[in-house]
């Protein structure tokens, strides 16, 4: 037996493995059922940042897509950032793929079933906008 076909049977073996530990991974992540949904928000108005609002989507399987945009109403998107996302003890973890170390981490406050107040737990000075520690986002209600 080559050296690539021991490879591609150790491969083989290990499959079921690998896909048990990451359903275990999975199984492990705590969603917090009030947080997921459609969110809007925007800086501001008294920022000194330029302005910027954004749509944010928090699935049931831990995925979240956040959608930036330079107006109110939400046509001209300037960028796009996805990833995954978990809560525990009244924090919001955010990773998006191929970045390392420490995931973005909020301290989260329910204001009521569709108001969420969001504190980095450690801001970063170097960052576009500073003042962006503290958000409320709104939940879209359909109607």
């Amino acid at each position: 037996m080559s050296a690539y076909q021991k490879l591609g049977l150790a491969a083989l073996l290990l499959a079921p493995v690998i896909g048990q530990a990451a359903t275990a991974l999975a199984s492990d992540t705590v969603i917090d059922s009030r947080l997921v949904g459609e969110w809007h928000g925007q800086r501001d108005d008294k920022s000194s940042c330029r302005f910027q609002s954004r749509a944010v989507k928090r699935l049931p399987n831990g995925q979240y897509v956040i959608s930036y945009f330079s107006d109110a109403e939400q046509t001209h998107k300037t960028s796009e950032v996805k990833g995954l996302w978990w809560a525990a003890d009244k924090t919001l973890f955010l990773q998006s793929p191929g970045t390392s170390g420490k995931p973005e981490a909020y301290h989260y406050y329910m204001i009521d079933k569709n108001t969420v107040r969001l504190e980095n737990v450690e801001v970063d000075l170097s960052a576009d906008c500073p003042e962006d520690s503290t958000l409320i986002d709104n939940r879209v209600v359909q109607e």
